[in-house]
């Protein structure tokens, strides 16, 4: 699920003469009894007749996505390879510029928006892969628009619905409508929406309804009154959305030229800092990762999917987080 467009995948787990099948997503695990497959082979039978049966939406995979062809893949390959020969790329490290044009990755062509605002990207592997089935498995990407002919940036995530936390979209307008500085110029950012398989096939005469894609493993975790006794306690499983960001390329902070550029990037993070909290708005997971460097501006805050507004500070929206605790304290 790190390298793959996927939405959950099925795992079959064997010890011994037992059995057990797994269907992983982004909240967590859905997992079967345990069964002896050597007195009851048919129950492994029965899961692979009916997977080899099941479109590839319900074998897991993205139906937003699709495997790219051999022109597109070398459209991407050309758009980064004239980005790392520009002038702006003088003086840093080209190679892990050019880690998404690796071979060993399937190229994709993913579909961003929906209806009006619906555009592709042709994506091959991501600067980092988020090891793991669940959590928020974000991934960054070198992403070209073959109708714009610009290189682009996309970072797909899973965002958390646990106790109507803001999703990135409304902190960025929030922010922008405030005329905060030093934040990244999104070209796009949504929820992924798409047409279910079932519509597509069924409902030809009326207009396409879009939905939301989101895990559904938390819908069949029991109700909390119901859990057996070791799982007292166990925090609920999250709601996780996909969701997808799209803006200009933008570098690392490790591939700063020199201390004068690291450090206005790292000057700019801090006033957005400041200045995103005189509107009620904490960041909450300040890190190097988040800040990159655009060699016109000195450098942007980015990744605000952790934000919050704190309008009412006495409100605990969830109760776990992953953020960079240690930094935040200090800035």
């Amino acid at each position: 699920m790190s390298c793959q467009q996927r939405c959950f995948v099925f795992i079959i787990q064997i010890c011994g003469k037992r059995a057990r099948i797994l269907r992983w997503g982004r909240s967590g695990c859905i997992v079967s009894e345990s069964f002896d497959f050597h007195e009851n082979p048919h129950h492994l039978a029965a899961f692979f007749y009916g997977y080899s049966k099941l479109n590839p939406e319900h074998q897991g995979h993205d139906p937003t996505a699709k495997f790219a062809t051999a022109q597109q893949e070398s459209l991407l390959r050309e758009a980064i390879n004239r980005f790392v020969q520009d002038s702006k790329m003088e003086g840093r490290e080209a190679s892990s510029i050019m880690e998404p044009l690796d071979k060993g990755y399937i190229p994709y062509q993913v579909t961003v928006g929906a209806g009006e605002n619906e555009f592709k990207l042709i994506i091959r592997k991501s600067f980092f892969d988020a090891l793991g089935a669940c959590g928020h498995s974000t991934r960054v990407y070198a992403a070209f628009d073959p109708e714009r002919r610009k290189l682009l940036c996309l970072k797909d995530s899973w965002r958390n619905m646990e106790g109507g936390n803001q999703s990135e979209k409304d902190i960025y307008s929030h922010l922008c409508d405030s005329d905060i500085p030093r934040i990244a110029e999104n070209i796009f950012i949504d929820d992924v929406k798409y047409i279910p398989r079932m519509s597509q096939e069924t409902i030809a005469n009326e207009p396409p309804e879009y939905v939301i894609q989101r895990t559904l493993t938390q819908e069949l975790s029991p109700p909390a009154q119901d859990v057996p006794g070791w799982r007292k306690g166990c925090k609920p499983l999250r709601e996780p959305i996909h969701c997808r960001l799209v803006l200009a390329p933008a570098f690392p902070l490790r591939l700063a030229k020199n201390s004068k550029e690291m450090v206005t990037a790292i000057r700019n993070a801090i006033e957005c800092v400041y200045k995103a909290w005189d509107v009620k708005t904490y960041h909450r997971d300040v890190s190097s990762d988040n800040i990159l460097i655009d060699p016109n501006a000195g450098g942007f805050l980015n990744d605000w999917d952790q934000a919050k507004n704190y309008s009412d500070n006495s409100i605990q929206t969830q109760d776990s987080r992953t953020v960079s605790r240690h930094l935040n304290d200090h800035i």
